[in-house]
């Protein structure tokens, strides 16, 4: 039951528009200035939340921009971490709606998301959102509302997710609604553009490893250079049902779809009821309307698809000869 309206400035880390680091729950709170800062751990409403016990974040909203020189970035919260493995964080009704920027240019992890940057070790999310424009000047890990997802497992659930800004940044691992992602993702939909260098991206997910995705859409144009790219998830593991991608999806790179960029199973998976409507265009091979490459990890992984439709046009510049 706490709110916070003024403006934050500074050049530290831990800084939050209500909290800068706590180990608490916080419920039913909202902060609404611009948080500026040069530092790393940084949101909208709390900069750093790292979890002593089993904590939760509910009923919560962070509507200012936020701005940082560094990684572990948030519209909402910057950083949630715990203090031991058996210390999990739940979230629910999560909002945040304030662009999300960061001038971080050391490459390797920016971890930088439109609600949370990293959700380290995470049990559900539900009801979440972000609207704002996301951007970082190099860095992987990038997403319109997660830039980084690491849930407890991979039966923990995603539901009622959304996001929708444009999300730029030139690492690996960037998607419109996730970066990098686990666990269960289902209703959830990303609107934003993507655009960025390196591989592994997607319209929703850049990433994605354990728990299906099921009725899941992405609208947004998919922009690289680099291989493994989705009008919806550039690499997934898992299973895909009930998913669609309308944006066109650009790339020089490899394993390349309207929907999915490349589907490795590391048991047997699905693909049913899918479509992808945009064009797809590359420079290289493993190109697909809608999936790029079906590959298994085990010689006993297979992959089932059904009802499945591509409608989009699919050029390739590759000019190498061999298999395209």
């Amino acid at each position: 039951n706490a709110t916070a309206t003024g403006d934050v400035s500074t050049a530290g880390d831990y800084v939050g528009g209500l909290v800068g680091n706590t180990r608490a729950s916080i419920t039913n709170a909202s902060a609404s200035g611009e948080v500026t800062t040069d530092g790393q751990e940084v949101g909208g409403l709390v900069g750093y939340l790292e979890a002593h016990s089993d904590e939760e974040v509910r009923n919560v909203t962070a509507t200012g921009n936020v701005s940082a020189g560094s990684s572990n970035v948030g519209g909402l919260i910057g950083y949630v971490d715990q203090s031991s493995d058996s210390d999990e964080v739940t979230m629910s009704d999560a909002h945040a709606t304030g662009d999300v920027s960061t001038t971080y240019d050391a490459g390797g992890n920016a971890q930088v998301g439109g609600l949370v940057g990293r959700f380290h070790e995470s049990r559900d999310l539900t009801n979440v959102s972000a609207t704002g424009d996301v951007t970082s000047a190099t860095g992987n890990y990038v997403g319109g509302l997660i830039g980084r997802l690491q849930m407890e497992n991979g039966n923990q659930i995603v539901s009622n997710a959304f996001a929708t800004g444009a999300v730029t940044s030139t690492g690996d691992r960037v998607g419109g609604l996730m970066g990098d992602s686990n666990g269960i993702i289902t209703d959830s939909y990303a609107h934003g553009a993507v655009s960025t260098t390196g591989q592994r991206v997607g319209g929703l997910v850049g990433s994605h490893q354990d728990g299906p995705i099921r009725n899941v859409t992405a609208t947004g144009d998919v922009s690289t250079t680099g291989r493994k790219v989705g009008g919806l998830v550039g690499y997934t593991q898992t299973s895909v049902t009930n998913a669609s991608a309308s944006g066109e999806v650009t790339t020089d790179g490899q394993e390349v779809g309207g929907l999915v960029g490349e589907l490795d199973a590391h048991s047997d998976e699905e693909v049913r009821t899918v479509t992808a409507t945009g064009n797809v265009s590359t420079g290289s091979y493993y190109v697909g309307g809608l999936i790029g490459d079906v590959d298994r990890n085990q010689n006993t992984d297979e992959v089932t698809m059904s009802d499945a439709h591509a409608t989009g046009d699919v050029n390739t510049t590759y000019d190498a000869g061999g298999n395209a």
